[in-house]
């Protein structure tokens, strides 16, 4: 069997054309029905057929993709939105591909209960790298003026309830431990007052430790964005 010349090009050169061969360019075929998710599924099938030419260039251009690339997890809650997001996350949790060498995970938490979370929890039970996740917060369902942290003045129905239903709640805590490197609870709320209440709220300062303690490294850390 004959070296491939390419290997025997500089180690920064190669990664250069490492990189030409997993660029997609545009945005899927204009003809698909889902073209964010066919950019998606096209881009997992290049660096499939780069790790399959031999060892060296799967080791070199795994490590390089999963070093620098963020798995984005989400569900907005606008019906079209959710309509590009869900075809992507489909391909997502069934790739053999990401699943083991996936280090780096972006993840919004859904208000709502669906299959998502679970989905989302399999996903990173089953990823043997992950060094990195981000935990995502979208609305901070403070639709009380009068009582910070209340849905319904009239209900008085605390916001906990709603984001973290006690059955999924369990299931990142019992879940097996992640071993993370460093966790990040991001709070992407419009309001300021908002990011204020939850930040200073103690159920949220709750919900940080038991997720950290649960799944992060000794070592590791924890960081709040807003």
């Amino acid at each position: 069997i004959t070296k491939s010349p390419l290997l025997n090009l500089p180690a920064e050169v190669r990664i250069i054309i490492w990189k030409a061969a997993w660029t997609m360019h545009g945005i899927g075929k204009k003809s698909a029905e889902h073209p964010v998710a066919d950019y998606a599924s096209t881009q997992i099938r290049a660096i499939c057929l780069l790790g399959k030419i031999c060892r060296q260039i799967r080791n070199e251009a795994y490590a390089e993709f999963f070093h620098r690339t963020q798995l984005v997890c989400r569900r907005r809650t606008n019906s079209l939105m959710t309509l590009i997001d869900e075809p992507v996350m489909d391909i997502i949790f069934k790739s053999n591909l990401i699943q083991q060498n996936i280090r780096h995970v972006s993840f919004h938490w859904w208000r709502f209960k669906d299959f998502y979370l679970y989905n989302v929890l399999r996903l990173l039970a089953r990823a043997p790298q992950l060094s990195t996740l981000e935990i995502v917060f979208t609305d901070p369902g403070l639709w009380s003026k009068y009582r910070p942290g209340i849905v319904s003045e009239r209900r008085n129905e605390p916001v906990m309830e709603k984001y973290f239903d006690p059955r999924r709640y369990k299931l990142v805590l019992k879940g097996p431990p992640l071993s993370l490197d460093k966790i990040t609870f991001k709070l992407d709320f419009q309001s300021g007052k908002s990011v204020e209440i939850w930040e200073n709220t103690k159920w949220f300062q709750d919900i940080k430790r038991d997720i950290a303690k649960a799944h992060l490294k000794k070592e590791g850390e924890v960081s709040i964005l807003s």
